[in-house]
């Protein structure tokens, strides 16, 4: 089953508190309304490949925003307090100003990354990187709106080239692909790395999981009476039909899968191997092992990695 019911309407994506220091990033949700909609009509035409290669994607980026909206699926603004300390303690030195966003699903990693860094009077040099160009579009849509200037990169990470970046910058990244290509994807990131350049990520951890992951139909069903029931008690309607968000509540855990990353062990074993030095790699606070419904919101067993690049 999902693990905790939707978070209360208006603090679904761990929204800045009234007494915190804001930014013009500070609130996450502010946009939704607007971009949800846009996201759903752009993803039709620029959906090209989805998780499982292949295949269209518009059934994940283009109802994504209004799974936020109703507080049912994981973002990075959940675990905010990290990526503002580790981020914003890169920012302070003055010395990691271009920032690689390894794989996203909107633009809540680019807000959290600008947020943290303004949080230090500074704008990082940021790039998104992608293989499917509805992000993308929504990362420059969401720049525009700050008045922001960034970079865009489509295509597979694996082939991606470039950099030096000083830190890059990713949330649940790793389960997109199967044991047998992480530590491709890692020597990646390290070659995209300049030489003691940080790697910043939050990664789950599923030790009751081997191989390929999916909703079970008891999952699913559960997911889909989730989605009905946050909207039904939504103090301001999301404009979309009851019919229609069951339906995609059910394509979405049809489809959704994902490789779990078995243990910290293993995951401290990946980065050393492919060159990096592990400099943080512990639970976040309140994480615990979670049921093993996937790519939901609430508890579970995150790692919070900050890793250095080996000359």
């Amino acid at each position: 089953m999902p693990e905790n019911p939707p978070a209360p309407a208006g603090n679904r994506s761990g929204t800045i508190a009234a007494d915190e220091p804001a930014t013009p990033f500070s609130d996450p949700d502010r946009l939704l309304p607007e971009s949800a909609p846009l996201a759903l009509e752009r993803a039709a035409g620029l959906c090209r490949r989805g998780s499982g290669g292949g295949e269209d994607c518009d059934w994940y980026h283009g109802v994504w925003q209004y799974f936020r909206i109703l507080g049912v699926v994981a973002t990075p603004w959940m675990q905010r307090h990290f990526y503002e300390r580790v981020l914003g303690e890169l920012a302070a030195t003055g010395s990691h100003p271009r920032v690689l966003v390894s794989g996203t699903s909107d633009y809540a990693m680019l807000a959290l990354v600008l947020h943290a860094y303004a949080r230090h009077g500074a704008q990082p040099e940021v790039t998104v990187a992608d293989r499917c160009e509805t992000p993308l579009f929504l990362n420059r849509w969401y720049a525009e709106r700050h008045g922001v200037r960034i970079a865009t990169r489509a295509g597979d990470i694996l082939a991606a080239a470039g950099g030096p970046h000083d830190v890059i910058c990713t949330h649940s990244f790793l389960g997109n692909f199967p044991p047998q290509r992480r530590a491709e994807l890692v020597s990646v990131w390290r070659a995209l790395l300049r030489p003691g350049g940080k790697l910043v990520t939050i990664n789950r951890i599923r030790p009751d999981s081997s191989g390929e992951v999916r909703f079970s139909a008891g999952q699913g069903e559960a997911f889909r009476e989730r989605v009905l029931r946050a909207a039904a008690t939504l103090p301001v309607a999301i404009g979309i039909e009851a019919p229609t968000l069951a339906r995609w509540a059910e394509e979405y855990t049809a489809r959704y899968h994902s490789w779990p990353v078995g243990s910290a062990a293993e995951l401290r074993a990946l980065l050393e191997d492919n060159g990096f030095v592990v400099e943080r790699l512990e639970p976040g606070p309140g994480a615990a092992p979670g049921p093993a419904g996937p790519s939901v919101a609430g508890a579970a067993l995150r790692l919070e990695v900050v890793a250095s690049r080996r000359p």
